[in-house]
Formats: C-alpha cells, sequence, structure tokens
C-alpha cells in the first residue's frame, strides 16, 4: 500500500480517455521573450571579405585552452556589467540589459558598419544554463544551446522524472529584474502547452516536488531489513523452544 503511486500523478500530459481518440490537439505557441540582464554571457563573431579588416576583427584575444567547451564560452565571451552595459572590442560600450538577442545584434551590426561598411556580425547567448532539482534522474546543472527551450526538453535533459515525481507540482523559480519568482506547473494537464512558463529562461531554477508516498516507502525500506532479521530470530527461537519442549 505504500508504494502505490496515483496514476494521475505519475503520468506527463494526461488527456482523459474521452479526448484520447482524438488524433490532433493543436496549441497556440506562446514564448515569453528573454531579455539580456546583467552577468550574461554572450558570443558576438565577424565577418569581413577583407582580410585586413577581417584579420583586426578577429584581434580579440582569445584562450584556446577552452575552446569547445562550456568554460570557454565563458572565458572567451562577451559579459554584460553590473551596470547593464557591455564592452565590445573595436565597437566601444553598448547598453545591453534589457535587449533582446535580436536586437542587441542590430545595434552591434549598426556600430560595426559605422567603421566597416561592409563587416557582418553574428551575436548569440551562451550563459544559458538551467538548474534541474528534485525527483529527477540526473539533477544538476546543465547547459542548453537552443533558445527556445521548453520545460519538457528541461526534464529530458535532467533523465527524465523519477518514479517518485509529482507531475502536478513542478515549481520554476526565475529571476525577472531585480526580483525572484517562482511559477508552478502541472504537467499533468495537456494545456501545459498553452502555459505562459512552459519555455524555460536561463539559469531558471526548475524544482520537480516529490510524491508523498516517496518518504513512507523510504521509512518502510528502511525497516524492511530490521523486520526480516527480527522474523528470522522469532523462527529461530521458535524452533529452538520448540525441540526443548519435545525433549
Amino acid at each position: 500500500m505504500t508504494g502505490c503511486v496515483p496514476f494521475r500523478k505519475s503520468v506527463l500530459i494526461y488527456e482523459g480517455k474521452e479526448k484520447f481518440d482524438e488524433k490532433v490537439a493543436s496549441y497556440k505557441y506562446i514564448n515569453t521573450i528573454y531579455r539580456l540582464q546583467p552577468f550574461d554571457i554572450v558570443d558576438i563573431t565577424f565577418n569581413e571579405k577583407d582580410p585586413t579588416i577581417r584579420q583586426i576583427l578577429e584581434s580579440t584575444p582569445t584562450n584556446t585552452n577552452y575552446l569547445n567547451t562550456p568554460s570557454g564560452l565563458y572565458v572567451n565571451g562577451f559579459r554584460v556589467n553590473e551596470d547593464g552595459t557591455l564592452d565590445i572590442f573595436n565597437i566601444g560600450t553598448i547598453k545591453a540589459a534589457g535587449l533582446t538577442i535580436d536586437e542587441l545584434q542590430k545595434i552591434v551590426h549598426e556600430k560595426l558598419r559605422e567603421k566597416y561598411p561592409y563587416a557582418e556580425v553574428g551575436v548569440k547567448l551562451v550563459s544559458f544554463k538551467i538548474s534541474v532539482l528534485g525527483e529527477v534522474n540526473n539533477p544538476g546543472l546543465h547547459y542548453v544551446f537552443n533558445e527556445r527551450f521548453n520545460l519538457l526538453d528541461a526534464l529530458a535533459l535532467a533523465g527524465g522524472t523519477s518514479e517518485y515525481a509529482n507531475t502536478q507540482r513542478i515549481k520554476i523559480v526565475r529571476k525577472i529584474g531585480e526580483e525572484q519568482k517562482i511559477f508552478k506547473l502541472d504537467l499533468s494537464q495537456e494545456k501545459i502547452f498553452d502555459a505562459e512558463n512552459f519555455y524555460v529562461w536561463p539559469h531558471d531554477v526548475i524544482y520537480v516536488e516529490p510524491l508523498k508516498s516517496k518518504p513512507v516507502n523510504t521509512t518502510f525500506k528502511q525497516i524492511t531489513p530490521i523486520l526480516s532479521v527480527i522474523s528470522v530470530l522469532a523462527t529461530v527461537v521458535n524452533i529452538t523452544a520448540l525441540i526443548i519442549y519435545r525433549n
């Protein structure tokens, strides 16, 4: 009885029997736009056909010891300062906090072309990491290389939910400006795809709560060996007493 888990609390995207025969379900894509915040890291690449200008643009110091690693993204990327500004080699200082990646790329591109009319630029957010905690098979810090990343993707990245995960109680801790907000989501509902916070942001902390049956089951598993030993000892005592009585 302690090991029983309600079906509705263990299943993801429960649609109900009456809707199962519907072959296609359509949901509107809702993605809250992420805007850069202090301490974000962005990767900025330049492209220019003229080899002389290209050499100037690519002359930003690079630590090759960390290339192609998450550490390399941090060491070689451009950091948004605490005051929200971004210092870019050969361009200057830009107010980056509050901008989307596309808006930042447009500004950098315009400023770059003031000096180099035919230069191109690419901007990517490389500090997209999330923490997934609680009832998942691989909890911890995970790096994301996809700007359109949803809650199901995050759980898959963390190895999926454990057998004691309460899919009806998932929390997302998110920093918005100077505030920390907690959003509560129910993954057992099919309408989760319409939820405004279904898509995760950089630095989100996702916590999957355990079912109430977990501590009971865990305690039961802990005392089971003790009960087994007591049972064996009781059997030995009974057999010994029976032998003594017969003699």
